[in-house]
């Protein structure tokens, strides 16, 4: 009985720190956007559609990213483990796959 509490409670923690790390990812896409949108007219060209584009990527994974999050919260809470595997798989692939992972070298 005190494992199933001790995981339960551990699965809470987690499910909460999605949460949280959910909403910053959200929090942080739309301030890109909203700098991306005061620069935009900034930048003409040829230069201007590719920074359009990288930007609109990093957005569009850190919305993947997001969702995988809040995934996982959803799986910590119903106490899935398996799920919980998948989307970390999941968030790993789209985070090498993307933009995070060029940066970083992935």
């Amino acid at each position: 009985m005190a494992t199933q509490q001790s995981s339960h409670i551990a699965n809470t923690q987690i499910a909460n720190m999605m949460d949280s790390s959910a909403g910053d990812v959200g929090r942080l896409a739309n301030g890109v956007m909203n700098q991306a949108d005061s620069l935009f007219p900034s930048f003409q060209g040829v230069d201007g559609e590719a920074f359009k584009d990288l930007l609109q990527n990093w957005v569009n994974t850190a919305i993947q990213i997001q969702k995988g999050m809040e995934n996982i919260q959803t799986s910590m809470l119903t106490n899935d483990g398996q799920s919980v595997t998948n989307q970390l798989d999941n968030i790993t692939k789209i985070r090498n796959d993307s933009v995070f992972g060029i940066m970083a070298g992935s």
